[in-house]
């Protein structure tokens, strides 16, 4: 059931790629920063796969909050 293509799921996946590109991350340098598999940040992006609250709650924090490499860019 959860890997099963949905409007809603294609949607977000949409957005995770939007904010990716946003900030020039990849999907395994996400993964390798997230503790995200690689395989479900795919599934995610292509609709495939909802992310569950403890993927989201990753998600929120990554692209919400200053990470060292910003705060090393803005100096």
């Amino acid at each position: 059931n959860k890997n099963v293509f949905s409007f809603a799921n294609a949607g977000f996946g949409l957005l995770l790629l939007s904010y990716r590109q946003r900030f020039g991350v990849t999907l395994p340098e996400l993964s390798s920063e997230s503790g995200i598999p690689l395989s479900v940040l795919e599934e995610i992006e292509l609709g495939n796969l909802a992310p569950d609250k403890n993927v989201l709650a990753i998600f929120c924090l990554l692209y919400t909050s200053p990470s060292p490499r910003d705060y090393a860019a803005s100096r």
